[in-house]
């Protein structure tokens, strides 16, 4: 059986390296005072999506300029110009963002921790590499626990010793407050920098051999199947936050549930069973955590006008984007490069996704009092 080890670490990190090699400047964001927000609202100003003065200061103005264009463009609406959104706005428009030490703002850099900031409480029940990580850190730190996966009265009573010795609420649960203590006795690495605090001997520090590496099913999973795949799958959903119970081998209502609520939030087809699409997904870096946002699908493509495309449709299109400056060719009902050109020119101009396809919300604009002309 094939084996896969998702490395969410690598992932992010791989992130942090694009972002460094992307030569735009650091992340704008509310309240800002910059040349940098400036070249901002030039950029939305050209685009149609900010009316107020250019006078370099994040307000609330720009801000909501930000969200309709991030909106409009299919990006995360959060209403920081980050590197994705500075990208898109120079491919636009042509602006260039400036790395001077001025416009840049120092960021602490987000320290590497040994729970890589995934602090959702552990509590009697819980199982999966999170409890590992948890058990080794106690035993690290001399208590007395076994590192098997599973939090049980063991492990409950071991985060209770851990929370009287540092002065916080006993109540055997290793929520954020007794996460982020306990990483305080470690380095990036995970090796502990305070010696035991309790009387028991150190944890080897060899690493676990007991690990999970998630295993790839090779065949479809249905509820009231069981195996090892079927515990594959589950913890999986478990490291996702879809499943909050005891990791078994048995496919029953609450595996289910979880897989449920995961094939739809990651655009699949909720039919609750493990076939060859929602393995495909599930299995992969790409896969949405429970409490990851849902990303904006773009509108269905129906009675959409591309390239190639003749018609009546094609003669109303050249006429409306000719009276609007935007196309000066031979209305002839033919999709060729100068129309597709021309709808490319319209859609920038008017800050729409660049695709030089007439869609829903390009026909809309296009039809709208509001079209902004080509000068």
């Amino acid at each position: 059986m094939k084996k896969l080890i998702v490395r969410v670490l690598a992932l992010a990190l791989a992130a942090m390296m694009l972002l460094a090699s992307s030569g735009l400047a650091e992340t704008i964001r509310f309240r800002d005072k910059s040349n940098n927000v400036l070249i901002l609202q030039t950029a939305l100003q050209q685009l149609g999506y900010y009316e107020g003065e250019l006078d370099g200061i994040f307000g609330k103005g720009t801000l909501a300029a930000v969200k309709a264009f991030q909106k409009d463009q299919y990006m995360k609406v959060d209403g920081l110009a980050g590197w994705a959104t500075q990208a898109k706005l120079e491919s636009l428009t042509g602006v260039t963002f400036e790395e001077t030490e001025e416009d840049q703002v120092e960021m602490p850099e987000k320290p590497k921790t040994i729970f890589a900031g995934d602090y959702r409480t552990m509590q009697f029940g819980t199982s999966g590499n999170r409890v590992r990580i948890l058990q080794r850190a106690l035993l690290a730190l001399g208590f007395d626990v076994k590192v098997d996966g599973s939090y049980g009265s063991t492990t409950h009573a071991a985060v209770k010793a851990f929370q009287k010795v540092v002065g916080l609420t006993q109540d055997g649960k290793a929520g954020k407050k007794t996460l982020t203590k306990l990483e305080s006795y470690f380095d990036a690495n995970g090796n502990c920098i305070s010696g035991p605090i309790a009387g028991n001997k150190p944890a080897d520090p060899e690493p676990d051999p007991s690990a999970p590496i998630y295993g790839i099913p090779e065949r479809t999973l249905r509820f009231g199947y069981t195996g090892q795949d079927v515990k594959y799958t589950m913890q999986r959903l478990y490291d996702l936050g879809y499943y909050n119970k005891k990791v078994d081998d048995k496919f029953g209502s609450g595996m289910l549930k979880a897989l449920k609520a995961f094939q739809k939030k990651n655009g699949l087809v909720a039919d609750g069973v493990v076939g060859p699409k929602t393995i495909k997904v599930l299995f992969s870096a790409n896969a949405l955590d429970a409490d990851d946002p849902v990303p904006v699908k773009p509108e269905p493509e129906d009675n959409v006008l591309n390239f190639g495309d003749s018609g009546d449709k094609v003669i109303a299109l050249q006429e409306r984007l000719a009276v609007l400056g935007y196309y000066t060719g031979k209305v002839d009902g033919k999709f060729g490069k100068n129309t597709q050109t021309a709808v490319k020119l319209f859609q920038a101009r008017n800050g729409l996704a660049v695709d030089g396809k007439v869609g829903p919300r390009t026909q809309l604009k296009l039809d709208g009092v509001d079209a902004v002309p080509a000068k």
